[in-house]
């Protein structure tokens, strides 16, 4: 029974490395789908810095098609306690739990990490190592075999333990992230001593690389990142890697909603991914995966960030009159009370503090400030390349409705970055005071640290003005798709617009008009006096070009809606009846071949070609009125007859007149 053990020990140590690293892909580092949101669960580098700090928990089942007893099971703790030690140091620990058959796997890992370029630049990049300790028990008693009163194989238990170590790197430029964790490097093989036995039995541990890289691109509500993780196992005689790609979507502020797929190479099969977030600080996520030869797996889990800030929602309304900077407040003069040495210790003190909190305040917000800024300017930059009207107003207007928004916050960062430079100045004058009595500040880390405080401040205030400015100009650098001073180019504008209109009024053209004016005219033969679909589709058709006009520069103060009759006698009855729609008689101004007249049609009156044209024309400018921004009164209605060159009972035309500015 002993030797049975002792060969069961041997076979199963033996088999490990092929088992857990060739189809599981390296099983004695379990790896959870939440890495590629989620860096921090493996990567030193990720810890604290833009992602603050936090807890999560995590579950994955992995391979359903095994039996119970033998599908690998991953349980995973990490916490980061960042944010109680400053923006450029990142602490952590995590606490994973990997169970296989009879082999359980724990580690317990410290991270560090050092923000080298932190996260109010452009471009961030962080370092950082981990080190912690491996344990790793083979539990044989759960072992099946023929004899099931072999006590001494049931109660078979081994347990090792080795330090475990790796380190990471993390760099973002703009919407680019990379991630780079070398976990298990600074390790060494587990040996077990089986007893009675001369020699050991080694369980080689292998390196890992995970390395992970996605872009975001952000929009109004939303974002998209497409992302790939490579993964690999180190070993001497078996080189096991895959590619992971995928890509998920954001909606809503804060990223409250999550949905993402992917493919995994390998037989890896089809990954799908969600989560959700009830309040901007948790999250709750989890993942589902297939596998071709072993089934499917999940895993779920839970983060709740400790320090999370939500971008102000695009449509909270602000002043669009940008405001000026704001004067730094005076210095205030040190008081000169007794103990001065004392005194002036503690102010210093209080000083750093203030500092120190304007500090992290405008690093805060000139990020905001940045990423709006450059949303924006991406926004510009995609009009800038565009001919299409359309698209460029639309691209200008998603990027001018941040500007409020980044002079708002701005307008705080110049507030916060001026409190830190008046406070450096009243800490240079207490110190001058203190040396003026020939004593000297005791705490001169203070006096530094109040120092570049207020440099960085400035330096960020200084930074988002100067993009901010840069946006301006980029703005103004536009150049407008229509020439307002060239009627022929407005003319072939309308002409393309409309003919992608569908549904139009029967033979609807533009024509040329008087000089400064739009016109269209279309055939109208109803013998009904309220503006049919097709009407006020066209009506609605010409308001918005109007709009678009309006934005070129142009302005717009009049319109005049004509009716040529095709028959000389416009005392011609039609079989229309006046409804009393438009009170009781109905009056209203026109001209008739030039000639002032007063339509004065009392109800249920049997209606001519003459006032059934006034009524056609009086409904239309109702409708058009409210479409193109004129008020009716600056409207006027005119009839001509006859027209014998016309193919119809009655031709409408509508101009509206403008101005440039």
């Amino acid at each position: 029974m002993l030797a049975m053990k002792k060969n069961l020990l041997r076979i199963v140590v033996a088999a490990a490395p092929a088992i857990f690293a060739a189809p599981l892909f390296g099983q004695q580092m379990p790896y959870f789908s939440a890495y590629t949101f989620q860096p921090k669960f493996y990567n030193p580098a990720a810890q604290g810095g833009a992602s603050g700090g936090g807890v999560a928990v995590a579950y994955r089942s992995q391979f359903a098609d095994l039996p119970t007893g033998s599908r690998p099971v991953s349980y995973l703790l990490q916490a980061d306690i960042s944010p109680l030690l400053g923006d450029r140091i990142g602490l952590g620990i995590m606490a994973m739990q990997d169970e296989v058959h009879i082999t359980k796997r724990t580690n317990v890992t410290a991270f560090f990490g050092y923000h080298l370029f932190p996260a109010d630049g452009d471009f961030n990049l962080s370092l950082g190592v981990m080190a912690g300790l491996l344990n790793q028990r083979l539990d044989l008693a759960t072992a099946t075999v023929n004899n099931p009163f072999d006590l001494t194989l049931m109660q078979a238990a081994e347990s090792r333990s080795q330090f475990d170590g790796g380190f990471g790197l993390q760099a973002r430029f703009a919407g680019l992230q990379l991630d780079v964790t070398l976990p298990q490097l600074f390790t060494s093989n587990l040996e077990y001593a089986p007893a009675g036995e001369v020699g050991t039995v080694r369980f080689d541990v292998f390196p890992h690389l995970f390395t992970s890289l996605r872009y975001r691109f952000q929009g109004e509500g939303f974002a998209v990142e497409p992302g790939i993780v490579y993964r690999e196992v180190f070993t001497k005689a078996l080189k096991a890697g895959n590619f992971d790609f995928g890509l998920r979507a954001y909606f809503l502020d804060d990223d409250r909603i999550m949905v993402g797929a992917g493919y995994r190479t390998d037989e890896g099969g089809l990954q799908f991914s969600a989560g959700v977030r009830p309040v901007p600080q948790l999250l709750l996520f989890g993942a589902y995966e297939t596998h071709d030869a072993l089934g499917s797996s999940f895993e779920a889990g839970v983060q709740y960030a400790f320090s999370r800030s939500s971008a102000t929602p695009a449509d909270d309304t602000r002043t669009t009159d940008t405001p000026k900077p704001p004067k730094p407040p005076k210095a205030p003069k040190p008081q000169k009370l007794p103990k001065f040495d004392q005194t002036a210790e503690a102010m210093l003190a209080q000083y750093k503090t203030t500092a120190e909190n304007a500090r992290q305040k405008v690093a805060k917000d000139a990020v905001a400030a940045r990423e709006k800024i450059e949303i924006a300017r991406y926004a510009l930059n995609e009009a800038k390349s565009t001919n299409n009207h359309k698209t460029r107003q639309t691209k200008i207007a998603n990027a001018e409705k941040y500007f409020p928004e980044i002079e708002a916050i701005g307008a705080g960062v110049s507030i916060e970055a001026g409190k830190a430079v008046a406070t450096q100045k009243s800490a240079d004058s207490l110190v001058q005071q203190v040396a003026a009595r020939k004593q000297k500040v005791h705490n001169e880390n203070d006096l530094v640290l109040i120092r570049t405080a207020s440099s960085e401040a400035a330096r960020n205030d200084t930074d988002v003005r100067a993009k901010f400015a840069e946006l301006k100009i980029l703005r103004s650098s536009l150049p407008a798709l229509l020439d307002i001073n060239d009627p022929g180019t407005i003319q072939n504008y309308l002409v393309a617009e409309l003919s992608a209109l569908p549904n139009k009024p029967e033979d609807v053209k533009v024509v040329a008009g008087a000089p400064n004016s739009i016109a269209v005219q279309y055939a109208d033969a109803e013998e009904a006096y309220k503006s049919s679909a097709k009407i006020k589709l066209l009506a609605d058709w010409l308001g918005a070009r109007v709009q678009e006009l309006k934005s070129e520069g142009l302005v717009f103060e009049s319109a005049r809606l004509s009716a040529e009759i095709l028959y000389n006698n416009v005392e011609t009855r039609t079989d229309a009846k006046y409804a009393s729609d438009y009170g009781q008689p109905f009056k209203t101004a026109y001209k008739l071949n030039g000639k002032d007249k007063t339509a004065n049609i009392k109800k249920d009156a049997a209606l001519t070609l003459e006032t059934l044209a006034v009524l056609k024309l009086h409904d239309l400018k109702r409708y058009l009125s409210t479409k193109i921004g004129v008020p009716e009164d600056k409207i006027t209605l005119e009839l001509t007859a006859p027209n014998p060159k016309n193919d119809y009972q009655q031709v409408t035309r509508i101009a509206v007149n403008y101005r440039k500015p």
